[in-house]
């Protein structure tokens, strides 16, 4: 079974709402990593989903823009790589036996990516990563190591502007060169009139409608 972007998207969207009856394995963020994500399996497919920013912690993890260089994946953004390898160690014997899909929103979208890079590191590599509202995870070292993986970053945009999220960290040449693993995918949903607000065009709601004016895509194969 082959799911389409769309379906992906539902699931980014669902994580939001957490009900454990929705997903076969569901953490909440309440031990030490404070990561809240969940897997669903569909056929012979499981996708991994991260969600966004929603709790203070998940605020200050954004903020926390210095890098680490890590052994294996590089230079990476700091707060985005806390808690990730803890949830690799709880989650690579599920995904060891068939295809998996990394998927997430936001903070959730950087998650998603990197945990795709600990998955080529440990020869688990995702059959794609299906993205939303990402803000740039890392540098170049792991671009290369998801050079090989469908990956598709979606960035909402309309006539007034474009989603801001994805232009952070800012990318700064020899300082700071962060940098998105693939070039964005352009997709477009009006943002509401009277939201004023630098996250107006970053909403998983807007993401979500506007996948669904996509033609199907399957989230396991494609062009990147």
């Amino acid at each position: 079974m082959s799911l389409t972007d769309l379906d992906v998207a539902n699931l980014v969207s669902a994580i939001y709402v957490g009900d454990p009856a929705a997903w076969d394995h569901l953490d909440t963020g309440a031990d030490d990593d404070q990561v809240y994500w969940g897997y669903k399996r569909i056929s012979a497919l499981t996708v991994v989903v991260f969600r966004g920013s929603t709790t203070t912690e998940d605020f200050v993890r954004d903020a926390e823009a210095a890098y680490w260089i890590d052994r294996d994946l590089g230079p990476v953004h700091l707060g985005f790589l806390q808690g990730i390898k803890d949830v690799w160690q709880e989650v690579a014997g599920s995904l060891a036996s068939g295809a998996w899909i990394a998927a997430g929103h936001s903070l959730g979208a950087a998650r998603a990516l990197i945990l795709a890079g600990l998955g080529v590191v440990n020869r688990t590599p995702p059959a794609s990563a299906v993205v939303f509202g990402e803000p740039r995870p890392a540098f170049q070292q792991m671009a290369d190591l998801l050079k090989d993986i469908p990956v598709r970053s979606y960035r909402n945009r309309d006539a007034d502007g474009h989603d801001l999220i994805t232009d952070v960290p800012f990318h700064l040449p020899l300082v700071y060169p962060y940098l998105h693993p693939r070039p964005l995918v352009d997709v477009s949903q009006a943002s509401d009139p009277a939201d004023l607000s630098p996250f107006r065009w970053h909403h998983m709601p807007l993401y979500l409608a506007a996948t669904a004016k996509l033609n199907p895509m399957p989230a396991t194969v494609g062009k990147t």
